[in-house]
């Protein structure tokens, strides 16, 4: 199922020599499987003016979270939208994602 490599980036504060900014550092690289989200589910997030382009799978991630991660595949970026566990049973996450955002 998991026959992805992504790369997990986590946003860094960087001192630039004037001050601080912001940078994507990767912390881990872990196997995922990623798909694009169906017409249906596409459909059903522009309801909550939501754009989403890719639903990634992987095992569960202790801390990752939609606002200081985002996913890398081959050079493409994934912005974390939603992170679903589904059925509540902790073996994988569903990462609602937009690619190139």
């Amino acid at each position: 199922m998991f026959r992805h490599r992504i790369d997990i980036q986590k946003r860094t504060r960087v001192f630039d020599g004037e001050g601080y900014i912001y940078d994507w550092a990767t912390i881990d690289t872990v196997w995922a499987h990623i798909s694009p989200v169906s017409a249906k589910e596409r459909l059903e997030w522009q309801k909550l003016d939501v754009t989403v382009t890719h639903k990634i799978s992987l095992r569960p991630y202790p801390g990752i979270d939609r606002v200081d991660h985002r996913l890398k595949f081959r050079g493409r970026v994934f912005t974390i939208v939603s992170i679903l566990n589904p059925k509540e049973m902790g073996r994988r996450l569903d990462l609602i994602c937009n690619e190139g955002a």
